[in-house]
């Protein structure tokens, strides 16, 4: 399969597994019937699932074993119907995204009640948030920000939150950095009007007013920016390793230390320029990952790169060391693992209101590795 359509399999499972619990909306319905439409190879294996499996499929979900279900319908369904190994290997591949993808995005988010105590299982329990946000000025002052509000904003009367409350009234240009802790996230409109979201444990550095030939902003972290027009004012955004220049666009960059810098282009066009790596454009749908001063492109599914806005941990095919660091950043702990598990991959999506312990029994379900809290140390054990 190449990427477009393993992440067709990756949705049509996702939109499948809702379908079958009910829990569809028709909006995502009718984007279902229409990917089935366009892979029939899905829509009979669906249907196969629809008439054969759905009464079994609550307990299948919760002592699944891959393996066996695969052999178990190549049996009932592929071997049968003598079809071609092409859409053997289709079919294949739909149910396994299917049943393991779908079962544990179900399993993640609804089948964990909220009141399950996993505490006496994992040791003590974590969740996420417990420090504000704050912003720092350039002569050293401070001001922690009400999480409560939905942003702050830079106008001609200082820095305030989108509701007009004022925070600081300095009108003179000053450098102002907004500073996310771990748990946290907080929006920001930029003095030209131009909107970002920050990750948690980011920063972001930015004039109370852009007097310079360029719209320049340092960020340490992740963020999502809706770039405000101005073609005679560039904007760009420098993080330690790569600059990213625009126009007006949208898109997402995660630029943390010690990872490869990802940028996620939503709408428009930007230019990626490195000290040593050769510069390169970003058209929608595509993302670059620096790595050893080369820029690689590829094509994504964007929405999974944003889908941190909403509330979501979405882990598509991301290899577990990663998907350790981002729970370290949204539950401030530190995760302790042996070598060699960086090489296994993780299809899931998490709500990230659970408390830690929920997502760990998520994780222990899909990797059989085992987790033991510890304070604010993860224990990681195969």
């Amino acid at each position: 399969m190449d990427y477009n359509e393993e992440c067709d399999a990756i949705r049509i499972g996702e939109l499948v597994a809702k379908k079958l619990h009910s829990e569809l909306s028709e909006k995502e319905e009718e984007l279902m019937n229409r990917m089935l439409d366009q892979h029939p190879e899905y829509r009979n294996v669906y249907q196969f699932l629809v008439e054969t499996e759905k009464e079994n499929l609550s307990d299948q979900m919760q002592t699944y074993d891959s393996g066996a279900a695969l052999n178990r319908v190549l049996q009932r369904y592929i071997e049968p119907r003598k079809l071609n190994k092409q859409l053997i290997w289709y079919a294949a591949a739909s149910l396994i995204v299917l049943l393991s993808l779908g079962s544990y995005w179900f399993i993640s988010t609804r089948n964990i009640s909220d009141g399950l105590q996993l505490i006496s299982q994992y040791g003590d329990d974590v969740i996420s948030g417990t420090l504000k946000p704050k912003i720092i000025l350039s002569d050293g002052s401070s001001y922690e920000l009400d999480t409560a509000q939905s942003g702050i904003r830079i106008n001609g009367n200082g820095i305030q939150y989108d509701n007009g409350v004022p925070i600081v009234s300095e009108k003179a240009p000053v450098n102002i950095t907004l500073v996310t802790p771990k748990g946290r996230q907080y929006r920001i409109t930029l003095p030209d009007g131009t909107k970002s979201v920050l990750n948690a444990a980011t920063s972001l550095t930015y004039p109370s007013q852009f007097t310079a030939k360029e719209r320049l902003v340092e960020l340490q972290g992740e963020a999502y920016f809706e770039v405000a027009h101005n073609a005679a004012k560039p904007f760009l955004v420098k993080s330690t390793s790569q600059e990213i220049l625009v126009l007006g666009t949208r898109f997402n960059v995660s630029a943390y230390p010690a990872e490869k810098p990802v940028t996620t282009l939503i709408e428009g066009k930007v230019q990626l320029r490195s000290e040593n790596a050769k510069e390169v454009f970003l058209a929608p749908g595509q993302q670059s990952e620096l790595e050893k001063e080369v820029f690689k492109v590829q094509n994504v599914r964007t929405e999974d790169y944003l889908s941190w806005m909403q509330g979501e941990f979405v882990f598509n095919n991301m290899a577990l060391d990663q998907v350790f660091n981002v729970l370290e950043r949204w539950y401030d702990v530190t995760f302790e693992y042996p070598p060699g598990l960086s090489q296994l991959r993780i299809y899931a999506e998490i709500t990230r209101k659970r408390k830690l312990s929920e997502v760990l029994n998520i994780l222990e379900r899909i990797t059989g590795l085992t987790f033991k809290i510890e304070e604010r140390r993860v224990i990681v054990k195969k």
